[in-house]
């Protein structure tokens, strides 16, 4: 961020069908917020955005068709079980999808071809997500996005790297910095810090209230994208502690 004053950082995210790993999945919301670095604020400055909830594709709707029911209640043992297991219903209902009136929005492709001008209006694009592959490999479905030359910079990877590292070492130095460390859980898998979102807004956020209404509206695609903006500057502020 320090080295590219001249940048437009396109933060994206899409939400999915989420059935499997293959691209039998398909893209249900992409949204997107280009923004220039304020170098001395450490902050990102908003420029433009983009937003578009698309429509399901023929397959998918055969198959919501004949999914289970899921309930109201998103944090209820059954619909756990049935997100777990891939219920596409539950899918996309965790991720606030309005199935109802689905039929209104977009063509998959043509919002991919939408969000390609959109990055073409900008200068210098450097392309950020939280977990890059993953999201690289939904929009890549349209070969646009594999002919054209951006950067991407995965965020995770920034927190992994050099925001936990940094982190750690002043917190050997100052009990303000390790009380900050504290606050961030450790992944179950590897013991290391998590990167996952709802980790770092839990670590960042101390307020019950706030936490609560970051991590309610997450699994949005617009929402995903204003919550890494919103970690990732709190995470510069740490790491230029650490630098200076």
């Amino acid at each position: 961020f320090l080295q590219r004053k001249n940048s437009t950082f396109v933060m994206f995210d899409t939400e999915t069908t989420g059935l499997s790993k293959g691209r039998t999945d398909q893209i249900t919301q992409l949204a997107a917020i280009a923004a220039k670095f304020d170098l001395r604020q450490l902050k990102f400055v908003e420029v433009d955005r983009f937003h578009e909830k698309i429509k399901l594709n023929d397959y998918i709707k055969d198959i919501v068709d004949k999914s289970e029911d899921v309930p109201d209640d998103k944090d209820s043992p059954e619909f756990t079980s049935q997100l777990h297991g891939n219920n596409v219903k539950a899918v996309l209902k965790f991720n606030h999808y309005d199935l109802a009136n689905s039929d209104e929005f977009a063509d998959e492709r043509e919002s991919l071809e939408r969000f390609d001008s959109f990055l073409d209006k900008h200068s210098n694009v450097v392309l950020m997500a939280h977990n890059a592959p993953f999201d690289l490999s939904m929009i890549q479905v349209h070969e646009i996005f594999k002919t054209k030359d951006r950067e991407v910079f995965d965020t995770i990877s920034f927190f992994n790297k050099v925001f936990f590292p940094a982190l750690e070492s002043l917190s050997t130095e100052n009990e303000h910095f390790k009380s900050i460390n504290d606050k961030f859980a450790s992944s179950a898998r590897t013991g290391k810090k998590s990167s996952a979102m709802g980790s770092l807004i839990s670590g960042f956020f101390s307020d019950p209230a706030e936490k609560a209404a970051l991590l309610g509206k997450s699994h949005d695609a617009l929402v995903d994208c204003e919550n890494t903006l919103n970690v990732i500057e709190r995470g510069l502020k740490i790491v230029s502690s650490h630098i200076r």
